[in-house]
């Protein structure tokens, strides 16, 4: 049985998306999806056992590499998804500047649908603006590694490199949160949802690994440079966004169970809530890297 509070959210956000005129579909199908996810979400907090309230320190199996995919010889793709000053954006600076001949590295592809932007301010189509986004991520994405996979396999002399995105269409717990905060209608979120599934088994050849950054809602709003109004550093939508991400954590923890099909990349949930910047910077990049330097293979199933 869903509580109370979450229940009470599901209607908040109907009558967010309602009063905003963000509402695309029938207002039914959208309360029932609304419900969904926060049962979905509910039943995956219980299952790990953590909260909103729960730190990164806490969450099980946190700071572990869940391996996932057999990892040939061959260029590796990484996408650093996670909550908002989490180190994401440093890390990419970082191997852009002191790594340039091991990593390509892509920004964050999702800020400009999420950052300082208000409809009221702006008058754009919230719903119309967040699909383009997604479109576009997936095409540039797709398009960037269908470029360098090709040249890789007829070059020779081609560098070999790995490839890190920012904020990819693997970061579907950021979607989902903006559709429980009513802030989106449930086509977008089907449509986000959709290309996650189409793109799970694409790149066969190009073994992926999932990078979740995980900070606290109040680490996330301390470490904010500036104090204005912000459509992403709000308390109860970094709540909302959390949750999603523990719900993530949990589902790349039972991947078979949750997605019918075996892990087909690999996964690590990496503690960012350190005060230090470059040693939390050091320690995602020690992950990249030992990912990179290994041949991970589904069978040992292991964890570094």
């Amino acid at each position: 049985m869903l509580d109370n509070e979450r229940y009470n959210a599901s209607i908040n956000s109907l009558e967010e998306l309602i009063n905003k005129e963000r509402i695309l579909s029938n207002p039914e199908l959208n309360h029932e999806r609304l419900l969904d996810e926060q049962y979905k979400t509910q039943v995956a907090l219980r299952s790990l056992g953590v909260t909103h309230n729960t730190p990164p320190s806490e969450i099980p199996m946190v700071d572990k590499v869940i391996v996932g995919f057999k990892s040939p010889d061959l260029i590796k793709y990484f996408s650093l998804i996670g909550m908002p000053n989490s180190g994401k954006t440093s890390v990419l600076l970082d191997l852009d500047v002191n790594q340039p001949d091991s990593y390509w590295v892509f920004g964050d592809s999702a800020r400009r649908s999420f950052g300082m932007l208000k409809q009221e301010q702006t008058g754009i189509d919230f719903n119309q603006f967040t699909l383009t986004q997604i479109l576009r991520s997936n095409s540039d994405i797709s398009y960037a590694l269908d470029s360098i996979y090709f040249a890789y396999m007829t070059d020779e002399h081609y560098p070999k490199k790995s490839v890190v995105f920012e904020r990819d269409y693997t970061d579907i717990p950021f979607i989902r949160a903006n559709f429980l905060f009513g802030r989106i209608d449930i086509k977008i979120l089907d449509k986000a949802e959709n290309k996650f599934y189409e793109n799970l088994n694409r790149f066969k050849g190009l073994p992926r690994t999932i990078i979740s950054c995980l900070v606290h809602p109040t680490t996330s709003k301390k470490r904010e440079k500036e104090q204005k109004e912000h459509t992403v550093i709000q308390d109860k939508f970094l709540s909302c966004l959390y949750e999603q991400y523990l719900r993530f954590h949990y589902e790349m923890l039972n991947f078979r169970q949750v997605y019918k099909q075996e892990h087909p990349f690999n996964y690590v949930g990496v503690n960012m809530s350190g005060t230090n910047l470059q040693i939390n910077v050091k320690k995602l990049e020690k992950y990249i890297n030992q990912i990179q330097q290994t041949n991970l293979t589904y069978q040992q199933a292991t964890l570094i």
